[in-house]
């Protein structure tokens, strides 16, 4: 095990994640990278209050639970910055890079969206009077499933 000696941001390191090639430690204001040796990787720039993070192969997604900032990065390298409508509650990834997020709707009402790597929205599902909690998307990005807080009802789409 070594040591990684991280940067200073603006406030305290909230999460971390590892994908296939790096370690991530996503603080408010950066995303810093390492290796598995704790070799400095790269340094991103990111801007959001509650940090939510997932990894899949290549592929990380960070969003601001709360907020409207989403980013996409491959490795080392922010492929995209995506300004949602509403504010993020929940958001999932695929190993091809597909992010899917769930958005706060009116009243108890949730949205769903999926993103390609580069911010195409592939897939948009409002929920109507559903208060959607999760959605995820399948490894081939073909088929979407999204969870409610009604017990009875999962909501599955073939893209």
């Amino acid at each position: 095990a070594k040591k990684v000696n991280l940067p200073q941001g603006n406030k305290t390191v909230y999460k971390h994640v590892t994908n296939n090639n790096y370690i991530y430690f996503v603080m408010t204001d950066k995303v810093f990278i390492t290796d598995e040796n704790g070799n400095e990787k790269g340094n991103l720039s990111i801007s959001v209050e509650n940090p939510m993070i997932c990894a899949s192969g290549d592929y990380v997604s960070v969003g601001d639970v709360g907020g409207n900032n989403l980013y996409l990065i491959k490795n080392t390298t922010t492929l995209k910055e995506i300004t949602t409508q509403k504010p993020i509650k929940n958001l999932s990834l695929n190993s091809s890079g597909n992010c899917i997020v769930v958005t706060e709707g009116d009243m108890h009402k949730r949205d769903v969206t999926l993103y390609d790597t580069k911010g195409n929205e592939l897939f948009v599902w409002t929920s109507g009077s559903k208060l959607v909690f999760d959605a995820v998307v399948s490894e081939n990005g073909k088929n979407v499933i999204i969870s409610s807080l009604d017990i009875n009802w999962v909501f599955a789409s073939s893209l």
